[in-house]
Order: structure tokens, then C-alpha cells, then sequence
């Protein structure tokens, strides 16, 4: 089944703002029984990983494991893992910048418009 546009967002056109990516953060401990840690031997606090995907590439930060890059376009299904391959250190090095800056943006949204004052 193929993705449509809901019929009153296709007659407005495209909104400003449009997303070109997302993002996506994956907590991977097995707290009952470490079946990811003991896989991939990790302590509990290092079985993690966030990810930016876009049209074209998808960049996997883990917290400890090595990174993974697929360019989509000649992997759809991800299957090679292209993060070692040095012409695409620097596509590598702005995801990892990306994906960074976002976790900054939206790691403590909460209490962004919060302000401490003596009343309380």
C-alpha cells in the first residue's frame, strides 16, 4: 500500500517547516535477562543507539558499537554497511553533526520555556 497525503494537506500544498529527516532513539538493554548485552558484550549503560535517516542515507550512533552509514539510494535494505569506506567519511562526519545537533534541540524540551524565580 503506498502513502497519500491526506486530501486537505495535498490541496494547501506542502507546508513550511516540512521535515527532510527523522530521527529515532532505540534503549536496547534487556534489564530481565541482558540478551543485548550478553550478544553483543556491553555493559547495561552502553546498549543504545539514535539514528538520522533521510532520502538518501541512514546514520546509526550507537553507544558502544561502531557506527553504521547506508546510502539508501544503492541499499534500500540496508543490508551494507558503508561506515568504514573513507569517501564517505565526511557524509559520515555531517549526519554524526546532525544527528547531534537535534539531540541538543530536543533532548530537555520539557523545561525550555520554564524560568526559576523567587515565587516559584
Amino acid at each position: 500500500m503506498r502513502w497519500r497525503l491526506p486530501q486537505a494537506l495535498a490541496q494547501r500544498g506542502e507546508p513550511t517547516g516540512w521535515r527532510d529527516s527523522v530521527c529515532a532513539l532505540l534503549d536496547f538493554r534487556d534489564v530481565e535477562k541482558q540478551r543485548g548485552e550478553r550478544h553483543f558484550g556491553l555493559d547495561h549503560d552502553r546498549c543504545a543507539m539514535m539514528s538520522l535517516r533521510d532520502l538518501r542515507f541512514k546514520y546509526v550512533h550507537f553507544a558502544g558499537l561502531p557506527p553504521a552509514l547506508y546510502d539508501l539510494e544503492r541499499d534500500p535494505g540496508e543490508l551494507h554497511n558503508i561506515a568504514d569506506r573513507p569517501e564517505y567519511r565526511e557524509i559520515q562526519l555531517q549526519y554524526a553533526q546532525k544527528l547531534l545537533s537535534w539531540r541538543m534541540r530536543n533532548e530537555y524540551g520539557a523545561l525550555d520555556s520554564m524560568k526559576a524565580t523567587p515565587g516559584g
